[in-house]
């Protein structure tokens, strides 16, 4: 069962890293392209600026993404290290299924959008705006899954007693 964990998560891991990485790089070389065609040989691209907003969209949620998944989401713990084991597992525990109810309702509204805008063209791009809405349940599917993994292996996990040597 382990195994299969891990090779889930490494292939979940995999594509949300690669698809990032691919997403800069078109950020980035769309960006560039469009500022040495508008400046350098003034004649720029149309339909530049739209790819890109599309991909900062798709970067924005697979962000969310990562956060979830490296748990670097910007949090005040001030108060909760200061509780006693028990209590911050329970908040830590209750602060994740909010937001696995949260990611729930955003893969079902995600899906009715994806759905009801997938005969909506893109304005300059050859897509319809059912792809661009895809990732809302892509990234809360994704989160979902992160959120469960930590519950199972970082909060609630079984942790061995080790004896003191008398």
């Amino acid at each position: 069962m382990k195994n299969l964990e891990e090779k889930i998560t490494g292939f979940i891991n995999k594509c949300v890293d690669y698809v990032s990485v691919f997403l800069f790089m078109v950020i980035f070389i769309m960006v560039l392209a469009q500022i040495c065609l508008r400046y350098v040989f003034n004649s720029p691209l149309v339909w530049s600026e739209e790819l890109v907003r599309y991909a900062f969209i798709w970067i924005c949620y697979l962000g969310w993404a990562l956060g979830t998944r490296n748990r670097s989401h910007i949090q005040i713990t001030i108060f909760l290290d200061k509780l006693p084991k028990i209590v911050r597992k329970v908040i830590t525990t209750i602060n994740s299924l909010i937001l696995i109810v949260f990611s729930i309702y955003m893969v079902i509204y995600g899906i009715q959008m994806t759905q009801s805008s997938m005969s909506l063209p893109a304005i300059t791009i050859p897509v319809t705006m059912g792809i661009v809405y895809l990732i809302v349940p892509i990234s809360d599917a994704v989160i979902i899954f992160y959120e469960i993994l930590y519950l199972k292996n970082s909060v609630w996990r079984h942790e061995k007693v080790q004896e003191k040597a008398v």
